[in-house]
C-alpha cells in the first residue's frame, strides 16, 4: 500500500518513488554523485528483444488490433502516448501536441505514404516497445557509461520457434522472449501453462539456448560474458556509441545500436511536447 507521502496513483506503468519504493525519482538518483561512484564498481547486462511490444498491441490499441486501419493506428496512438508518458489525455487544447508526436513516430517506423497492414503492426509493435522497453534501457545503458561502469548490451533478433504459432510470422521477437532462452527452459517443461508446456525446442532453439546459458554463467562467476567456443561479446564503449551484440544463431556485433531510437524519444518527441506545452506545464522526462 502506498503511505502518505508517496505520489497518488496514475495511469498504467507511470513511475512510482516514494518511501515504498524508490527514495527518489530514478533519473535523480543517477545523478547522485555518491551513488555514482558505487555504480562505477558494477558490471551490468542490459538488453532488449528487437520488437518488444506486440504482445501490448491488443491491450493498448484493441481498436486498431481488432480492426486494422491507418486512422484507427492514429487514434489509438494517442492513448498509448497518455498511457506512458506524462502529458494530459487527449483533447482539441493539445491536438497540436498528439498530432506532432503521432507524425514523428509515423515518419521513423513507417515512411510509407499507404502503409500495409504488416507495416502498421510492426510499428505498433515497435514503438509500445520503444516506448515501454527500449528507450528506457537505452537511456539507462548510455548513463551508466557515461558514469563509468562496465555495461555489455545486447539486442535478441532470434525468437522461440514455438511461439510462431501464437504471433504473426514477420513478428520475429517479443518482450519475454530472451527469458526462454537465459533460464534453460528446454530442462523445465512442465509448466501448465499452453505456452510453457509440451513445447518442442528445435535445434535452432537449442543453439539459442545455449549461446544464452554461457553467457550468463559466465558473467554470473567472472563478470563477464565471453568464454571458450561462445562469439565475442565486445566490451562497452568508451566514444558514446552503444556497441552491442545481436544474439541469433550466428552472432554479429552493431557498432552503436539504438542511436536513432534515442534520438527519437530523448531528442525528437520531448522538442515536440515542449513546443506545444505552456511553459509553466513543460515537463523535461519522457
Amino acid at each position: 500500500p502506498l503511505k502518505e507521502d508517496d505520489p497518488p496513483p496514475g495511469l498504467m506503468w507511470s513511475l512510482r518513488f516514494g518511501e515504498t519504493s524508490f527514495p527518489k525519482n530514478p533519473v535523480d538518483l543517477l545523478e547522485d554523485k555518491e551513488i555514482q561512484e558505487q555504480l562505477k564498481g558494477i558490471k551490468f547486462i542490459y538488453g532488449i528483444n528487437d520488437i518488444e511490444g506486440y504482445m501490448f498491441v491488443p491491450m493498448m490499441m484493441a481498436t486498431f488490433f481488432a480492426e486494422k486501419t491507418l486512422e484507427n493506428w492514429r487514434n489509438d496512438m494517442r492513448m498509448v502516448l497518455m498511457m506512458s508518458i506524462d502529458i494530459a489525455p487527449p483533447s482539441e487544447d493539445n491536438k497540436a501536441l498528439y498530432d506532432g508526436v503521432v507524425d514523428a513516430l509515423f515518419d521513423h517506423y513507417i515512411k510509407a505514404s499507404d502503409p500495409t497492414e504488416e507495416d502498421l503492426i510492426i510499428a505498433a509493435g515497435r514503438i509500445c516497445g520503444g516506448l515501454l522497453l527500449q528507450a528506457p534501457a537505452l537511456r539507462t545503458a548510455k548513463k551508466l557509461r557515461d558514469i563509468g561502469a562496465d555495461v555489455k548490451f545486447y539486442v535478441l533478433n532470434k525468437g522461440p520457434s514455438h511461439f510462431k504459432k501464437y504471433r504473426p510470422s514477420y513478428i520475429e521477437t517479443d518482450h519475454g522472449d530472451d527469458l526462454f532462452f537465459c533460464f534453460g527452459s528446454s530442462h523445465t517443461n512442465n509448466s501448465q501453462e499452453p505456452m510453457f508446456s509440451n513445447v518442442t525446442y528445435n535445434k535452432e532453439d537449442l543453439r539459442m539456448e545455449e549461446l544464452f546459458v554461457n553467457y550468463w554463467l559466465n558473467f554470473a562467476k567472472t563478470g563477464d560474458p565471453n568464454g571458450p567456443n561462445l562469439p565475442t561479446w565486445p566490451a562497452s564503449s568508451t566514444d558514446g556509441r552503444n556497441t552491442a551484440i545481436s544474439l541469433e544463431l550466428e552472432p554479429t556485433i552493431i557498432a552503436d545500436y539504438g542511436k536513432d531510437v534515442a534520438k527519437l524519444f530523448g531528442e525528437t518527441i520531448p522538442q515536440i511536447i515542449k513546443d506545444n506545452t505552456p511553459q509553466e506545464n513543460t515537463k523535461e522526462e519522457l
